[in-house]
């Protein structure tokens, strides 16, 4: 392996899954408030989006995505235009 990535930190993720591994080991309570995986199963709604808007051949997009999704997702979910929260395409 090459010496600079021997030299790297340990992922923080994986740093936090053992220390909460040994703080189990121990027998203490673990409130998890990562970021997870999902639960609730998705809405059909937004599985019948990805699936329509996934063309057959898919490269990856531009680091920033493509405009059109920042703009187009707040309006799919709630029905409502884009708020000046979302973020701006480049």
């Amino acid at each position: 392996m090459n010496d600079r990535l021997r030299k790297l930190p340990t992922y923080p993720m994986e740093q936090l899954a053992a220390w909460t591994a040994e703080l189990e080991r121990r027998g203490a309570r673990v409130f998890d408030f990562g970021t997870g995986d999902p639960r609730e199963p998705t809405p059909q709604l937004l599985r019948q989006a990805m699936f329509d808007g996934t063309p057959a051949v898919s490269q990856y997009p531009p680091t920033r995505g493509p405009g059109r999704c920042a703009r187009g997702l707040p309006r799919t979910c709630n029905g409502a235009s884009a708020s000046a929260s979302t973020p701006r395409p480049r």
